[in-house]
């Protein structure tokens, strides 16, 4: 434990089982910055401050505490489920006075964006770079949602959809598929009433869903068989890195180690453009004790870019801001890489708020993939190729 700082230790009473450990984020109460990712029953180092802690339990229920840790003490805090508002019961039909009079007026629907715009960028060691994905539109719902097919070339990075409307901020997610991977195709829905929201859906594959279902949900139910699922979602890294790398995580929150066996760092090294098989390979490390492994592992899946997994940011931005101290940095972590890994802090940590860590592909708002943090603003005119101009009238562009 560093000067300044105390210990906190998460507990679920409502785990009837010890196999599964969910993930907790511990977010700095005041910045709501995300600070640490933990594991339930897990003690780990903070500064001394007041956090709030958010899960899911295996039920699939939301869970939320607030600690206070003060230097050099150790707190416990128990997370459990956030208790749902009771069914009313027939007493409850009859209306209050309150609620006599006038009836209220039924609020509008919102009004569809009728003219956005779409891109495709691919994210890796290179930088940021337009990509190539063959696009289809598939079907367009009553409510304006636009269903599409997306095919992406390959390309050595995660490729992001970019959607935007004059005067919106452009929002981003990323893809689960590379035309360099066996899946070669994914959806994309764009839902268009009030805000422009993109939803990418993963490739059809049974293995991918159920472990999906794990990390979307926390489902107590899908855990006894989860292990091996992820498992062997990992073993095909070279058929679909994508899937290795959700296996990966899946059992990185069971804290199943073992299965993990060396498949982690061979995903990291055989697909150097994917951030998140080293993200896999440097919090195994970091779960081991080997904390001079992960923080190399960590510094190098920055330079990859931006995973494409909710999880990997999460669990990348936990690392660097524990290793990125030059002034303090952990046993074995030169100067040098603590500072490289402060640089990566400084542009990716602040990203954490925009982000929806519900979501299992990486999603956030931002103009600018390269600066993502520091592009938080919305689109001022309309934009030149490579954009594609979407109506409802026309379609989208070729």
């Amino acid at each position: 434990m560093s000067s300044g700082d105390g210990s906190l230790k998460i507990v679920m009473p409502a785990l009837a089982s010890q196999e599964v450990r969910p993930a907790v984020n511990v977010i700095d109460a005041n910045s709501l910055e995300l600070v640490k990712t933990a594991l339930c029953d897990e003690e780990v180092s903070v500064p001394a401050g007041k956090y709030l802690l958010s899960s899911t339990l295996p039920t699939g229920e939301r869970s939320f505490a607030y600690a206070d840790v003060s230097e050099g003490t150790h707190e416990e805090v128990n997370l459990v489920a956030v208790e749902q508002p009771p069914v009313a019961g027939p007493e409850a039909a009859t209306p209050g006075l309150e609620s006599l009079g006038p009836p209220k007026p039924v609020p509008s629907p919102a009004p569809t964006v009728d003219e956005w715009f779409l891109r495709f960028v691919c994210v890796g060691p290179q930088g940021v770079e337009d990509a190539r994905v063959d696009t289809e539109i598939e079907k367009i719902g009553a409510d304006g949602t636009v269903e599409l097919t997306l095919r992406p070339e390959g390309v050595p990075g995660v490729v992001f959809v970019q959607v935007a409307a004059v005067g919106h901020m452009p929002q981003n997610a990323a893809l689960p598929v590379n035309g360099m991977t066996t899946s070669g195709s994914c959806r994309l829905s764009v839902e268009t009433a009030g805000h422009l929201t993109p939803f990418v859906s993963l490739p059809d594959n049974p293995l991918v869903d159920a472990v999906a279902r794990y990390i979307h949900t926390g489902a107590l139910g899908e855990a006894a068989r989860l292990a091996t699922q992820a498992e062997k979602l990992l073993a095909a890294k070279m058929a679909d890195p994508y899937g290795a790398a959700l296996g990966g995580y899946a059992l990185l929150r069971l804290h199943e180690l073992g299965r993990l066996h060396d498949w982690s760092t061979n995903l990291a090294n055989l697909f150097p453009w994917l951030a998140d098989g080293a993200i896999v390979a440097g919090e195994k490390a970091a779960l081991e004790g080997d904390q001079v492994t992960a923080a190399t592992w960590m510094a190098d899946a920055a330079r990859r870019g931006l995973p494409a997994f909710a999880d990997g940011f999460s669990m990348l931005t936990s690392r660097l801001r524990e290793y990125g101290s030059p002034k303090n940095p952990p046993p074995g972590v030169s100067s040098t890489l603590a500072k490289e890994l402060a640089r990566h802090a400084k542009r990716l940590v602040p990203l954490t708020t925009t982000i929806d860590f519900s979501r299992i592909m990486l999603a956030f708002p931002a103009a600018d993939l390269a600066e993502p943090a520091r592009s938080q603003t919305p689109l001022a005119s309309a934009p030149a190729r490579p954009w594609r101009r979407y109506t409802q009238s026309a379609g989208l562009e070729v």
